[in-house]
């Protein structure tokens, strides 16, 4: 016979490859296979060497758990001819948790912030309640001056893969600074004199008498009495609010006025003549005479 020639075709196997962003949990990732023509493309997601979806296209997204995600594909060609199912890993980023401490304090100090540390992460701080950071840090450990009362502060925490937390908000209090103020009465040697301070809720209060700047007497009534010297006696006093903010000592003097010595001579003089009475003169003052030694 003749000898006859016919083509006999072996088709190629096609070579699965793909790639896979890493992103951040609750987002999809994109797989991007090798585009093969016309080809059937046959995803494994729970890495159990059995196709979980297939498609026509190279390029498709998935939604995957936090953490490394072993994922298989196997490409099928036009011809039928299937590759071999290769795996890679997928990995996801957890989101990280925003929490935050503060402690209080009184004005005037600054308020320490201290964020559950994430490694490798930013800080990126709200201090006016406006969601915008005003402040960023790589350090989780900070400090600000607020103004006195409730501040309303926000935190948001991005991760070393760039994952961002939500932006939390707590309130930072900062206790004002009591104002000491007081008055008191005047009065004639051997009497108390009652101090009155402006009262503050809960607070005490603490009495320098001597001037000496060391506290003498602690109470918690804003009013008292007290036996101090003849003339201008400088007093201080102090006042700690119940949250232990503690005023400027001020200083204010407490008069005690001299009593006077009553002394007198008189002339002595025939009947019917006046007797002149000589009191010692004291400034300003006046003089009350008893002449019939009744007391009054």
């Amino acid at each position: 016979s003749e000898m006859i020639f016919n083509d006999v075709t072996v088709f190629d196997i096609p070579v699965a490859v793909f790639t896979a962003d890493s992103v951040c949990f609750g987002n999809e990732t994109t797989l991007t296979a090798t585009e093969v023509a016309n080809a059937t493309y046959h995803w494994d997601f729970d890495n159990d060497s059995i196709a979980d979806f297939s498609s026509d296209v190279n390029i498709i997204t998935h939604d995957f758990n936090i953490g490394d995600n072993t994922v298989g594909l196997m490409i099928v060609s036009e011809n039928g001819c299937e590759s071999e199912m290769i795996f890679n890993d997928v990995t996801v980023f957890d989101i990280p948790v925003a929490e935050f401490t503060a402690d209080s304090v009184c004005f005037g100090n600054e308020t320490t912030l201290t964020a559950t540390k994430v490694a490798n992460a930013t800080y990126h701080w709200d201090f006016d309640n406006d969601s915008i950071a005003d402040f960023s840090s790589d350090v989780n450990i900070i400090t600000h001056d607020f103004n006195v009362g409730d501040n309303i502060v926000g935190l948001m925490v991005v991760s070393e893969n760039g994952c961002e937390s939500e932006m939390i908000f707590n309130n930072v209090t900062v206790f004002d600074i009591p104002v000491a103020e007081f008055t008191a009465d005047s009065v004639c040697y051997g009497n108390t004199t009652t101090l009155t301070a402006t009262e503050v809720a809960n607070a005490t209060y603490h009495w320098d008498f001597d001037n000496d700047n060391v506290i003498d007497y602690t109470t918690t009534d804003n009013v008292l009495t007290h036996s101090f010297s003849i003339g201008d006696n400088t007093v201080g006093l102090m006042i700690i609010s119940e949250n232990g903010c503690e005023s400027e000592m001020i200083f204010n003097d407490v008069t005690v006025f001299d009593i006077p010595v009553a002394e007198f001579t008189a002339d002595s003089v025939c009947y019917g003549s006046t007797t002149t009475l000589t009191a010692t003169e004291v400034a300003n003052a006046t003089y009350h005479w008893d002449f019939n030694n009744d007391g009054v």
